[in-house]
């Protein structure tokens, strides 16, 4: 089973135990496409983004938002890739409808 880590940006102390969600689905993407160069890079990536976009669908907008009116929803490795999936607000989650690259 892979692990996704569950990471706030530039919080390093959130790589320690505790913070990993299991993934079979990651699992199995990595499985398949490990031999493709870079394949289980990109396809982990948007499986991740999916999963964040269906999830912020479904959670109430308070708990995503905190304090804020607005908050960004990015998905990405601790290395810097990311993906933008969209943003909550007190309205609800709305889908980036581009990526800024």
């Amino acid at each position: 089973m892979a692990r996704v880590s569950i990471l706030r940006f530039g919080d390093c102390a959130s790589l320690k135990k505790g913070r990993y969600a299991g993934s079979r689905i990651l699992g199995e993407i990595y499985r398949i496409a490990g031999n493709i160069s870079g394949a289980e890079y990109a396809l982990c990536a948007a499986y991740a983004a999916l999963a964040v976009a269906h999830l912020a669908g479904l959670i109430a907008p308070a708990l995503l938002l905190g304090r804020r009116n607005e908050r960004a929803l990015v998905c990405g490795f601790h290395d810097g890739d990311y993906v933008i999936v969209g943003t909550i607000t007190t309205r609800g989650f709305c889908p980036a409808q581009q990526q800024p690259w």
